[in-house]
């Protein structure tokens, strides 16, 4: 198995600089071009991140938070000033009912229904949590977003105090679809033996959190639990098997506790980032659009058409109203979904 993975995706890798292909079938038909959306130009064309559900499509920009709804058969956008201002290095994240933002001591819990009212805005003092708080451990944008939102509406937040690595779990109600209140918290404490939380990652309502020494797991009873003491780089979910990456290194669960080791993959693949498009698996890295799919000998991993987003980088994918959304540094950019799967089309100079 370890032979058949490592040569099935570095033989993709290959594949994804360009090469072409020797096959003199039928003469492929020309793809469509990802397009820019004007609704987000000017000082709203850098987007971090994304999140969508039937009704709703909401975007993380540098100042504003955008929501994009539908009303009498067309979409309409609103665009709300973040009441914190947060730091470009991290991504933060949005969820179908809520969005976080951070700044110096306080982490902000906000409504996506109502952002700039006051009651749809619960401001959480670290501080007054935790006394002994120094402040924010968040992951760097290119490692994973710097806080969690699950399916239940718990909010995970890693910070530091004196000598130890903490994260705070806190569980959000809303009421009237928009007012605030927290539940309750919880912390965990880990000594600082090595480096800190290095990566996030959430699965329905289960977190996973990385660093050097080990991936913790966090499930809707609120415990933590050390699962491996592999730190992966990155997690992603093809079919109902999780997968880990650990620089090199494949791992496998299929039920997120117990995990082995698969093969070795080209170091690139830690590089990717993995969403979920119409329940298959999306991998992307800077302008580039992989589908990821599992067979009896390993993965098939095919590079979709990125024409239109040359020098682009992808930070989230989204689907809404028959169309799929790429948040991007320099702008946001849309295909129709039923073009989304076009594979990239590769011609030999």
């Amino acid at each position: 198995m370890k032979n058949v993975v490592t040569l099935l995706l570095l033989a993709a890798i290959t594949l994804t600089y360009g090469c072409g292909s020797d096959d003199d079938g039928p003469t492929a038909v020309e793809p469509s071009a990802w397009e820019e959306d004007e609704r987000f130009l000017f000082e709203n064309k850098v987007q971090f991140n994304s999140f969508a559900d039937d009704e709703n499509l909401f975007f993380m920009g540098r100042q504003f938070m955008s929501h994009i709804t539908i009303a009498d058969g067309m979409e309409q956008i609103e665009i709300s000033g973040f009441f914190l201002q947060h730091s470009t290095q991290f991504q933060m994240p949005v969820s179908s009912e809520l969005f976080l933002t951070a700044n110096e001591r306080i982490a902000l819990i906000t409504s996506t229904q109502n952002p700039v009212s006051d009651v749809s805005n619960f401001y959480l003092d670290m501080e007054k949590v935790d006394p002994g708080f120094q402040g924010f451990d968040f992951p760097h944008f290119s490692r994973s977003q710097a806080m969690a939102i699950n399916s239940r509406n718990q909010c995970l937040i890693p910070y530091v105090t004196e000598g130890h690595w903490n994260l705070l779990l806190a569980d959000v109600t809303l009421r009237a679809n928009e007012i605030v209140d927290t539940l309750q918290t919880q912390i965990y404490s880990q000594p600082n033996v090595s480096f800190g939380w290095t990566r996030l990652n959430v699965f329905d309502d289960v977190f996973y959190v990385s660093r050097l020494n080990g991936t913790y797991r966090i499930d809707a009873t609120r415990e933590m639990r050390q699962v491996t003491d592999v730190g992966f780089y990155r997690m992603f979910e093809v079919d109902d098997t999780l997968y880990g990456l650990d620089f090199d290194e494949l791992y496998a669960s299929q039920d997120g506790i117990t995990w082995a080791f698969i093969g070795n993959l080209d170091p690139v693949f830690s590089e990717l980032k993995f969403t979920k498009i119409e329940n298959k698996t999306i991998a992307f890295r800077f302008s580039q659009i992989w589908i990821v799919e599992e067979t009896a000998e390993g993965f098939n991993i095919t590079e979709l058409d990125n024409e239109g987003l040359f020098g682009h980088q992808i930070n989230s994918i989204a689907v809404f109203n028959g169309k799929v959304y790429l948040s991007t540094f320099s702008g946001v950019f849309s295909k129709d979904l039923e073009d989304f799967f076009e594979e990239k089309v590769v011609t030999e100079e």
